[in-house]
């Protein structure tokens, strides 16, 4: 099924944009999203085969606790980019697995692909100006069940997003 949501809002098109580019962002706007972590995920569309970690190297990467960043300075933001694969966290612990498939940043286009309970949603997002705002485009792609269930709070969360 394939379902497109759009909303508008008073937020300038580039600023909407950013919240939607800096994974850091997400929780701002996104009430369900608790948390963004990145990093090796291997059950979003692809077989565990496909990788060989025979001497646990990546295990051991996976566990380390990631080092603070060096006073003073100011880390670059988390972003959205093709091949980025990560898991969000959201209410009650759920872990959500994600892969950005696509990203066109002077277009503020981007796709990324989810799974949940067992299925996978496709998300095209899209941000363009209107009026003295913008407005942002959501496709959802996936089974029936996920997709009209998920509509309402995604509405909820791009409402947010479009905001000033």
């Amino acid at each position: 099924m394939q379902l497109s949501l759009h909303v508008t809002g008073d937020a300038d098109p580039a600023t909407a944009w950013e919240r939607y580019a800096d994974l850091d962002a997400w929780t701002q706007w996104s009430p369900q999203i608790q948390r963004v972590d990145t990093g090796p995920v291997h059950d979003v569309g692809v077989s565990p085969d496909a990788y060989d970690d025979t001497d646990g190297e990546q295990e051991a990467l996976d566990e380390a606790e990631p080092s603070p960043p060096t006073p003073g300075t100011d880390p670059a933001p988390r972003r959205i980019a093709p091949g980025l694969r990560g898991v969000v966290i959201g209410p009650v612990g759920v872990h959500v697995p994600f892969e950005v498939l696509a990203v066109d940043e002077a277009a503020m286009t981007w796709t990324w692909r989810v799974r949940a309970v067992l299925a996978e949603l496709t998300l095209e997002h899209s941000v363009t100006p209107d009026g003295g705002g913008c407005r942002t485009d959501l496709t959802i792609i996936g089974p029936p069940p996920l997709v009209v269930g998920y509509a309402p709070v995604a509405r909820f969360a791009l409402t947010r997003l479009v905001r000033p």
